[in-house]
């Protein structure tokens, strides 16, 4: 699977400390979702997509100082599912320096192997559509995503985050 026109890039083409954010990151989510397999699929990461980019943002920003990261909220193009797109956004993903999507969890996708997803925002993407970014995504999420929000397992995230910043990778 590709962006249009092959666009998806290499990672020699993101800064190494944003890949090395996004790796463990996706670890991160991966020890998170198996621990709450009740949410989706620990496998392919189906339904974590809110709790793995917020991980991702903030691996990215406190460990490896990377501010040009958001956390972004809208609707992956090719799962149309059983969403009621006029109510809820369907798909979370980080966005770097307003140019690529960074996606951890794009494994749920039928077709897309790679574990640290990245496609070239633009005209020629066909599958990111960002409805909301940074706090005001985060509280859409929250209010609306019920246990695949942030906010009801923010202890167990802090915890976990805590103990990837101390010990420097993840655990």
């Amino acid at each position: 699977m590709t962006c249009n026109n092959q666009s998806i890039l290499t990672k020699e083409k993101l800064p190494r400390n944003l890949i090395l954010a996004a790796t463990e990151a996706r670890k991160l989510t991966e020890t998170f979702a198996n621990r709450h397999r009740n949410i989706g699929n620990p496998i392919t990461l189906e339904c974590y997509c809110a709790i793995g980019s917020y991980i991702l943002w903030q691996v990215a920003r406190k460990k490896y100082e990377i501010k040009s990261l958001s956390f972004c909220c809208g609707y992956f193009n090719e799962n149309p599912r059983h969403y009621d797109f006029d109510l809820y956004e369907n798909h979370c993903w980080t966005k770097y320096r307003n140019r690529y999507a960074v996606d951890i969890t794009a494994t749920q996708f039928s077709g897309i192997k790679e574990e640290v997803f990245v496609c070239e925002l633009g005209d020629s993407n066909t599958f990111y559509s960002e409805i909301s970014t940074g706090i005001a995504a985060l509280s859409k999420v929250n209010d609306r995503w019920g246990n695949q929000g942030i906010r009801m397992h923010r202890k167990y995230l802090d915890n976990l985050l805590n103990q990837n910043l101390a010990f420097g990778e993840p655990r």
